[in-house]
């Protein structure tokens, strides 16, 4: 478990958006413009995030903003009063069930089976808390306001925190809550960071009535939007493998450098025979290795993955001859470095015993040819210098390979 990566996601987008959300609502004195605002804030996130979730086609943010919209005391003062008491209290219990399905739900198309057949289930409930309300009440009622916490912890609760809440639904939101915190510790991404602090807005939202839950509301949906484009850029800027920036990320930071550069093109010698020695998976492996060798290039270099086996360094405002030190040095590095392979089928135990041939499977040994081309005329394009240093790369395969040219 990775836990200062799990803080990051959890922190930035996510958590920077509730808390300035908590902000603006209690700036006191309220200005003008945000009394006017306000108001029409909730409709205006829901517009967007309908329109962003149809646009890249996100089923699951599709079936949250249902969920919550359907839920919310405006579509429900048609109700009888005693029925409208039941119904709130029992989709407050349901609701942290359902977020929590969804949340671990797999994305599929948005006209899917698995789709329509989700929405019908969110759907449904409403059914069966009319189904319970008309001939089940006392049962249902008993099962809605039972306290699954010992009555002497519970005491220790702020008082403030059982507002609009019965205690069943406190503790199966804090059970939701929890399982995503173990999700995002088990494997850190934005999009579960987002899904955490959704849960919390949500929470706050049932607690509060009126304008209050709306604007929660209309945060969670905010905290689940901003995800949705920071994933996207993500995927546009990042190599999901290697976690380096992109091809494109590097077109992007070339652009904006102004004056001197200069670019090292890195390539790992026979990585053909790696993958057809030891299959895809292992030169995966490798390909993730050698970048994390990289990234740990001195000089203030910058490294993309350029594509297959290519990866391409950046400094900006040095010259050749400053960055030929820091290269040699990683190139070095990473030929004196022995890279454990994982298998899938490795056993469990460590045995107590270890063969030559079983050490021998597990380690690796690669190297990398390099190279580097400046960019020092103003008239010089990007494409200009990578295709230098693809030239200079190209001696140095047919060099020897392990070298810089």
């Amino acid at each position: 478990m990775n836990i200062r990566q799990a803080l990051s996601c959890l922190v930035v987008p996510s958590g920077l958006v509730l808390v300035l959300s908590v902000v603006v609502w209690n700036w006191t004195p309220r200005p003008q413009v945000l009394r006017t605002f306000l108001p029409i804030w909730p409709y205006i996130v829901l517009a967007a995030a309908l329109l962003l979730g149809w646009r890249y086609r996100r089923s699951r943010l599709l079936l949250i903003l249902a969920l919550i919209t359907l839920i919310q005391p405006q579509f429900m003062h048609w109700l009888a009063p005693e029925f409208r008491s039941f119904a709130l209290t029992a989709i407050s219990v349901l609701l942290p069930l359902n977020l929590l399905w969804i949340s671990f739900a797999a994305e599929r198309h948005l006209l899917s089976l698995a789709t329509l057949l989700r929405l019908v289930i969110i759907v449904a409930q409403g059914g069966v808390i009319w189904l319970a309300y008309h001939f089940y009440a006392a049962q249902s009622w008993a099962i809605l306001h039972f306290n699954p916490v010992p009555a002497r912890w519970w005491s220790l609760l702020p008082p403030h925190w059982l507002a609009q809440l019965v205690p069943l639904s406190i503790v199966l939101f804090a059970g939701a809550i929890f399982c995503l915190l173990v999700a995002l510790c088990w494997r850190p991404m934005v999009e579960r960071g987002a899904l955490v602090l959704m849960v919390v807005s949500i929470f706050v939202a049932q607690r509060s009535t009126g304008e209050v839950a709306l604007f929660y509301t209309a945060t969670a949906i905010l905290i689940l939007l901003v995800a949705l484009l920071e994933t996207s850029h993500s995927m546009a800027f990042r190599d999901e493998l290697t976690g380096l920036g992109s091809r494109r990320s590097m077109n992007d930071y070339l652009q904006r450098l102004a004056g001197n550069y200069t670019l090292t093109m890195v390539d790992i010698d026979h990585f053909k025979r790696v993958n057809d020695t030891y299959g895809h998976d292992i030169g995966d492996q490798v390909l993730k290795m050698v970048a994390s060798c990289l990234t740990k290039v001195r000089g203030g270099g910058k490294v993309f993955r350029y594509g297959g086996e290519e990866f391409i360094l950046v400094f900006a405002g040095k010259q050749r001859e400053q960055v030929l030190p820091h290269v040699e040095a990683l190139r070095m590095a990473i030929e004196r470095a022995n890279f454990t392979l994982r298998s899938k089928t490795r056993a469990q135990k460590k045995p107590t015993t270890r063969t030559r041939m079983s050490t021998k499977s597990r380690q690796l040994n690669v190297t990398v040819s390099m190279g580097v081309a400046e960019h020092s005329e103003r008239k010089q394009t990007t494409d200009q210098v990578i295709k230098l240093a693809d030239n200079a790369l190209y001696r140095a395969k047919h060099g020897g390979r392990n070298r810089i040219c």
